[in-house]
């Protein structure tokens, strides 16, 4: 099982602060998408994924509290028991 946290507006955009997902260990992040679109408000993947399916560039991904590169999520692989964080850039004013 991995648990999927969403913060902020993606919270709200997802109808919720946590899902938890079951997984095979070594899925890719990309591949566990639609489970987390199946299990959420649409709205989020309008929000957070391109017309391609593809993530936006200013969401972000926290595995374990470690962030993961834009470059490094197509090949992320998820083990049972990670933690998963979606995040959008921290606004202030």
């Amino acid at each position: 099982m991995v648990l999927i946290k969403f913060f902020s507006i993606l919270a709200e955009k997802a109808g919720t602060r946590e899902i938890k997902i079951p997984i095979q260990d070594g899925i890719k992040f990309l591949q566990i998408l639609s489970k987390i679109f199946n299990q959420t408000d649409e709205e989020l993947k309008k929000y957070i994924c391109k017309e391609d399916g593809t993530l936006k560039s200013f969401i972000t991904i926290v595995v374990n509290e470690s962030v993961i590169s834009q470059n490094e999520i197509s090949n992320l692989k998820l083990s049972n028991k990670d933690v998963v964080a979606i995040l959008t850039p921290i606004e202030g004013g």
